[in-house]
């Protein structure tokens, strides 16, 4: 799992996708939220 307050590179959600890594960026009040199809199978899960 990684988190940003930034985003992230094309490059970086690219090699996440293939990864099968879940990607999260911080929204303004400091909540997660994810940013690619990994990340929002976990959330489905509830993991």
């Amino acid at each position: 799992m990684s988190f940003s307050l930034a985003g992230y590179e094309e490059r970086a959600r690219v090699r996440a996708d293939r990864l099968r890594l879940p990607l999260f960026v911080m929204d303004l009040t400091g909540t997660p939220q994810p940013l690619n199809g990994a990340a929002d199978e976990l959330v489905a899960r509830g993991a």
